[in-house]
């Protein structure tokens, strides 16, 4: 069948990457009410004939929504492909029609934002466990707070009792034996997880603390008194 209606080179993009839209998110867009879109579009649909109504693809939807009173009800509306509703907004005019395709482009490229900033993240494992990167992102996404860096992160873990240094060359953060599987785990060396809730938790604890963190020298001193100890071990472990 030949293509009933004909799409221009943007909203063919839109319509190849499934982009769909619902009659409540034009409504809302344009200052429409949904229920008179709902209404229009199904006689519209009604006034189809099966070869054309076959050509589109849309179904029947529902969104909540809060009412002026703030209670929560489903509305219904329907969701459709790119075609479908080029289809059903050219009838009201032809400003409208691009403002639309417009709006469909520009929410695409939103979530494809979106899409890109969550894969950059570190992953999630099955029991809510991730980095301490990422449970910093995930404990502070909706507080008007100021986030930590994590540097300040695991001097308060270190200070509970949640990770241990382990002097080498360069530092290691593990998590300590005793607490492997309750408050975090360690995938590899180097890489400790936990969970979000908690090391939101240790930080509060560790500002109400006073963040009682080592001076530098006092850090540095026992750096080096590890290090030389370590390699003392490693001396005694080679002679004999």
């Amino acid at each position: 069948m030949n293509e009933l209606i004909k799409l221009t080179p943007t909203e063919q993009f839109l319509q190849n990457t499934n982009m769909t839209i619902t009659l409540k998110e034009i409504a809302d867009k344009y200052g429409k009410e949904n229920s008179k879109l709902v209404k229009s579009f199904e006689q519209q649909i009604g006034n189809l004939t099966d070869d054309r109504f076959e050509s589109f693809d849309f179904w029947v939807d529902t969104v909540a929504t809060q009412t002026g009173t703030g209670r929560i009800q489903n509305l219904k509306t329907y969701s459709m492909n790119v075609k479908t509703m080029v289809w059903f907004v050219a009838k009201f005019d032809a400003n409208l029609r691009a403002d639309v395709i417009n709006y469909a482009f520009e929410k695409l490229e939103k979530e494809k934002s979106l899409a890109v900033k969550e894969a950059k993240k570190p992953i999630v494992y099955h029991d809510g466990r991730t980095s301490v990167r990422r449970c910093i992102s995930e404990a502070w996404e909706d507080s008007d707070e100021q986030v930590p860096n994590e540097s300040d992160i695991w001097d308060a873990l270190i200070w509970k009792g949640f990770a241990m240094t382990k002097a080498k060359v360069t530092t290691t953060k593990i998590v300590p034996s005793n607490l492997e599987g309750h408050i975090g785990a360690m995938k590899n060396r180097g890489f400790a997880t936990y969970h979000p809730d908690l090391v939101r938790q240790v930080w509060e604890e560790f500002e109400l603390a006073g963040k009682p963190v080592k001076s530098e020298t006092e850090r540095l001193t026992e750096e080096f008194e590890k290090i030389s100890k370590y390699y003392e071990e490693k001396l005694r472990e080679a002679k004999s």
